[in-house]
């Protein structure tokens, strides 16, 4: 089952090469607090942003500085302009409409911004350098080699994370086992203050292709997309400039002293009737349909990259399995439905204990099969389908503890199949060639329309339910004791008309046609007939016009009906194209052709 097209993430960023650093802010606070000292640059010149709140350094010749370009005729360079309006836009919607406090000042209370050539991939760089979290911010003079999309953007999206770590300092400088959470939110809020950068997709591979590791221990940048889902499915804000939920965490990580985990279940269970288990295994069964099925989505980013990364094996009966489940990371077992004599199954789960989270993902080989299902004690799925893809999501809101899971599909019937009808004038009757099972006793629902019409253990079943001259799509199901196979193919059938509304003599079918005689001695005929005869009898013509053969038959009734030819001479035909033609008293009809085998 691939269903999903070509998508980011996972291995198409390593067409562009490997960027050397998305940012260096972790190591270089931890510098800081072992007692490293780093000294700001200095650059040529310097100019002030649209609200004089940011002060932007750089070169005017050599290596480091950026494109000279001054179209607005200011006096600044066209890129140096942009760098002042991002960073003006990053705080004003930091501040002003998210409600985070400011970023620890300098002396000068103005912050300052250093343009430089960083090297191939290298973004940028927050560096803590004062006691009361005081920083500055480096950036790369033209972001155009070596990153996955180089440009203007790129830039944007680089101010804004590392501006944001600025930020972070006035709440918390403890980077130990918090580094995940500082990396995070930075390239979360990346995405929503350039919503049309996506640079963050390409980083997703350290938690995607590794999806069982702790929180904490994730890099951060590749569990950004968290960030989106706490805002879209736990807080439930649309616009995520006025969401509340992220920043809440920072506040509980200032105030209380907790790690940044802890301050991300307390703000979950005591705010929002959650738990980090809850949200995280909910968000990673969500990613199981990445590129694949948008009506699982919790942000439309999601159609660009590729599925966490699993590995299914054959779930062909009864397994079992243990989970050993905690609160800060997603145990994940993956399996693929396989059946040689069966199309679908009922899934059973069973799970003790009972107290874990957890979810019981479908990914269906069509949609038309895939859920997810909140997974308890005891779990009974609704039909899946052979190739479908199951996933087992399971982690605890508290505790470690080990979880046993059974699992047993029980599998519906393959569909009956070659369905035949043969029409008279009161009835259809509809047969076929019975289900190959599983199955000890099997019996068949058969449907005219879509409406059942009830059911037997036979393989025919006869309609006396018909309106004349109608047309009637049945199809066929199979049952077993655990549920109903897919339909049969579909057979379409025109009932006859009324007698009244017979107006001609004529032959409509002939029928077996090729007739073999090594098989079959007589021949049937399907005829209308526009009054009642007597006596009509049935000629067999050669190609020559000769007539071969005649055949009484019994009387004919005004309407339509199924005509039975005597036996043929065996020896007396030879293979070849024949004609048959029915002829009345004073009248006969037209010829239908038949070949003969002999």
């Amino acid at each position: 089952m691939f269903r999903n097209v070509f998508l980011i993430g996972l291995t198409l960023g390593l067409n562009f090469g490997t960027p050397a650093e998305k940012c260096g802010f972790a190591d270089a606070v931890l510098a800081y607090q072992q007692g490293v000292r780093f000294t700001r640059p200095e650059n040529d010149t310097s100019a002030l942003s649209p609200s004089g709140h940011f002060q932007m350094h750089y070169d005017i010749s050599g290596s480091d500085a950026p494109d000279q370009t001054d179209l607005d005729l200011n006096g600044v360079p066209d890129y140096i302009d942009e760098v002042g309006v991002i960073a003006d836009s990053t705080r004003h919607v930091l501040l002003d409409v998210m409600g985070y406090d400011p970023e620890p000042p300098d002396s000068d209370g103005v912050y300052d911004i250093f343009v430089a050539n960083r090297g191939p991939g290298a973004y940028g760089l927050t560096t803590l350098d004062g006691a009361n979290g005081s920083s500055y911010l480096e950036i790369d003079n033209d972001f155009s080699e070596g990153y996955y999309i180089p440009g203007i953007n790129t830039m944007r999206l680089t101010v804004a994370h590392e501006f944001f770590h600025a930020v972070q300092l006035g709440y918390e400088t403890t980077i130990a086992f918090n580094r995940f959470f500082f990396e995070m939110s930075s390239t979360w809020i990346e995405d929503v203050i350039v919503p049309d950068g996506d640079d963050y997709l390409y980083w997703i591979n350290d938690y995607f292709t590794d999806p069982d590791q702790n929180i904490d221990d994730t890099d951060g940048y590749s569990i950004a997309l968290f960030g989106h889902y706490l805002v879209k499915m736990v807080e439930q804000v649309n616009d995520e400039s006025n969401s509340t939920i992220v920043r809440e965490i920072w506040e509980d990580f200032r105030d209380t002293g907790h790690n940044a985990l802890t301050s991300m279940k307390t703000v979950l269970s005591g705010n929002y009737s959650s738990s980090l288990a809850e949200a995280w295994v909910d968000f990673n069964s969500r990613n199981l349909f990445n590129g694949i099925n948008e009506a699982f989505y919790y942000y439309p980013d999601q159609a660009y990259i590729a599925p966490l990364t699993t590995y299914e094996t054959p779930l062909t009966g009864h397994t079992s399995f243990d989970l050993d489940v905690n609160s800060i990371s997603l145990r994940l077992k993956s399996f693929r439905l396989y059946s040689a004599t069966a199309n679908e199954a009922v899934l059973e789960v069973t799970s003790q204990p009972d107290d874990f989270v957890g979810r019981i993902v479908v990914v269906g080989s069509s949609e038309t099969t895939d859920n997810i299902y909140t997974a308890s004690g005891l779990l009974t799925s609704a039909a899946i389908q052979v190739d479908d893809a199951i996933h087992f999501l399971y982690a605890h809101a508290t505790q470690t503890e080990a979880v046993s899971v059974d699992v047993t599909p029980y599998f519906t019937p393959l569909p009956p199949h070659d369905l035949v009808a043969t029409v008279r004038n009161d009835e259809v009757s509809v047969s076929w060639l019975p289900s190959p099972g599983p199955g000890d006793e099997l019996y068949y629902y058969i449907f005219r329309d879509g409406i059942n019409l009830g059911s037997t253990f036979d393989t025919l079943f006869v309609d006396s339910t018909i309106t004349a001259d109608t047309v009637y799509a049945y199809f066929v199901r199979a049952v077993n004791e655990v549920g109903t196979s897919a339909p049969s193919d579909t057979l379409v059938v025109t009932t006859w008309p009324a007698e009244d509304d017979v107006r001609q003599n004529s032959i409509l079918v002939v029928f077996p046609n090729p007739l073999d005689l090594n098989h079959h001695a007589n021949f049937g005929l399907v005829v209308d007939s526009r009054k009642n005869y007597a006596h009509p009898r049935i000629e067999l013509i050669n190609v020559l016009g000769q007539r071969i053969l005649t055949f009484p038959v019994g009387p004919l009734f005004q309407g339509r009906q199924l005509v039975n030819s005597t036996t043929l001479g065996v020896n007396r035909i030879a293979s070849g194209v024949y004609f048959v033609r029915l002829k009345y008293s004073g009248s006969e009809s037209k010829t239908r052709k038949i070949l003969i085998l002999n």
